[in-house]
Parts: structure tokens; sequence; C-alpha cells
């Protein structure tokens, strides 16, 4: 499906579909009959609430409905990695990193660090080990390690507009998290994280989590208590949709790196934070050749929208030293799976 198609299927929808799109993106119930909590919400009966929410995923304008996580919370470690690779080796060395369980997120971004992705590993693992057996298989120059320090905001939301083109993106509400984990996770509750991150079957009934919860041998009531509490935990961020960002016309991101006063970073940030333009902001590390400590995401249809809002969010936190990282290949983009992949993958060569 191309974009012009995706945009003519988002002018066509009715508005029922049009709302049901906003609310799951940014939850769905964690209820025995979601569609009937749905359906209070739009007007709808419940059939109705499900007829529109499956035909939303066979149209592609829905990717997934399942968990997002606070990875560090489940006792992961997690980081933001940048790899400098001849660039003639560029797709060969994306290849060799996307096969990695723990990659998220991998893109190309223009810069002499030309090969960026997110990386979560089990917590007894040895992260710059693992990233240098990475970078060795990748055939890469260098690499930078770059966890967050501090989390200011995380979330994308899709307005999908009236008539197609007119589809916007904008952050959810800021998120502060210290990224702890204290280590309070239980064998159940692990049992549900499997369950919750697979993609949500609707092909079933009314009562979709009655079979995963079947699936994970687990009585749908538990299930979903356990569930709940995950999220009271802020264990999972959100349970909700996920929508084909690129396929509805936002082809362009730009990752802002910021280098700001050791003094005014806090501040910056929240302010960064508090803009609709920005889905991402993360304080990291800086290294000697790479002195910016935070970074912001902004997505846009064209370059130059990009690069608007970079000036004015420049002009708004009055920091003018800053980089624009523009990513015209994405190479992986799904939700990583947790407590599955190493059991099959303990040697770092396995991949």
């Amino acid at each position: 499906q191309g974009q012009n198609e995706i945009i003519k299927m988002l002018k066509d929808l009715v508005e029922a579909s049009r709302s049901l799109l906003s609310i799951i993106q940014k939850s769905f119930p964690l209820e025995e009959r979601p569609f009937a909590a749905l359906a209070e919400q739009t007007g709808l009966r419940e059939e109705e609430a499900l007829s529109h929410v499956q035909a939303l995923k066979e149209k592609g304008l829905i990717v997934e409905i399942s968990g997002i996580f606070n990875t560090p919370a489940l006792g992961y470690k997690t980081t933001l990695v940048a790899m400098k690779v001849p660039p003639a080796k560029l797709d060969e060395a994306a290849g060799i990193i996307s096969l990695h369980p723990g990659v998220g997120h991998n893109y190309g971004r223009e810069n002499t660090y030309n090969l960026w992705f997110t990386l979560s590993i089990p917590r007894e693992k040895d992260l710059a080990r693992e990233v240098k057996g990475m970078q060795n298989r990748a055939g890469a120059i260098s690499s930078l390690i770059l966890p967050s320090l501090h989390l200011f905001k995380i979330g994308v939301f899709i307005e999908p507009g009236k008539h197609g083109e007119d589809a916007h993106m904008e952050g959810l509400n800021s998120e502060e998290s210290d990224f702890s984990f204290n280590g309070h996770i239980s064998p159940d509750e692990i049992t549900v994280v499997r369950g919750l991150q697979k993609d949500l079957s609707l092909e079933l009934n009314l009562e979709p989590f009655k079979h995963m919860a079947k699936s994970s041998g687990m009585e749908e009531k538990l299930f979903l208590k356990l569930a709940k509490g995950l999220l009271e935990k802020k264990i999972l961020r959100r349970y909700a949709a996920q929508l084909p960002h690129r396929k509805m016309g936002f082809t362009f991101n730009a990752m802002i790196c910021w280098k700001v006063p050791e003094e005014r970073k806090m501040e910056t940030g929240k302010a960064l934070a508090s803009s609709p333009w920005v889905t991402h902001c993360y304080e990291r590390p800086t290294y000697e050749d790479w002195p910016y400590n935070l970074y912001s995401m902004v997505h846009g249809k064209t370059r130059e929208e990009c690069q608007e809002k970079a000036r004015a969010l420049s002009h708004q936190v009055a920091i003018e030293q800053h980089i624009l990282l523009f990513s015209p290949k994405e190479y992986k983009k799904v939700r990583v799976k947790y407590f599955l992949e190493y059991q099959n993958c303990q040697k770092e060569t396995e991949y």
C-alpha cells in the first residue's frame, strides 16, 4: 500500500472509525469486553466497535495492538547505540544488526555515525561486550553507547484529521522516569508480559483477552488483574495500537541532538518535552567526539517541516548548538519481545 492509498483511506474513514483510531492509540481497554468499553466512548454498539477496529487493521491503518513496556522496569538493560560504518557497507551492516532480537529500531542517519539503533538485553548480560561484538560483526569502525540518563517524554500520537492530508503527529503528554529497577516482577507477571507483547487477535470474538489468557495458561480475570497491576506500577507504559507512521505520510524524522550547559539540562529537557512537536526527549551521556547531551525527536511530512520545527525549538529553549540527524532509511522498527528471544539465543554469536 502506497502513501497516497493510506491518505485516501484516512479521508474515507467514517467518524466512528476516526474516533476509535484516536482512542486506541492512547489506550486500548484491558477489560474482559474491551469493545463494550470502546462502544461507550463512541456511541456505537459493541459489535460495531469490533467491526470498525477489525476494518482498520485489515486496511493497514493499525500495525498491531500490544503492550509498550518500561524496559528497565522489566529488568533489561537498554540503550541507544550509534555506529560509524563505512558508507559502502551500511546496508550490509544494518542487516547484521537487525538480526539481533534485542534491536527494536534501526535507522541509517546522515552523519559520520551513520547507523543508529536501540538495544535491549537481559540484565545479566554485559552491555559493552554485547555492543563490541555487534560492532565487530557489522564491520563498524566505532560505537557510541548512549543509554538514557533521564527520560523527559516518550509517546507518539497521530491525529487522523478530517481529510487525510491534514493528519498530524504529536507527542503524548510528558512522562518522566528515573529508569530504576527494583527487581520486583513475579513469574506470573512475566507470563502476562509475554502475552501482552503479542499482537492482539481481533478474529476470535468480543472477548479477545480470553484467548490470550488461555494461551498463557492463566484465568482471564487473573490475567487482566495482573495486566492492570503492571500498568499501575508503570512496568507497562500503555497497551495501545501502533499506526504505520511512514505510510501515513510522516516520511521524515529528525533526531535533534542538543549541546546544553550542565546547569540548564533539566529546564531545557522539560521545555523541549512540553512541545507537542516532540515525541521523545532524553538526556544521554557525552563523549569526547560527541558533546550532545539532550535528544529530541520530531517528525514531519517534509524535510523542511522538521528543520522549521528545530529552528523554532532552538529559539524557544535558547540553545543554538544542535544538529539534526535525518534518517533516510528505516531498516527495522518493531516492538522488542521480552523474556522470549534469549531462551533460544543464549550466546551472542547465535543470531
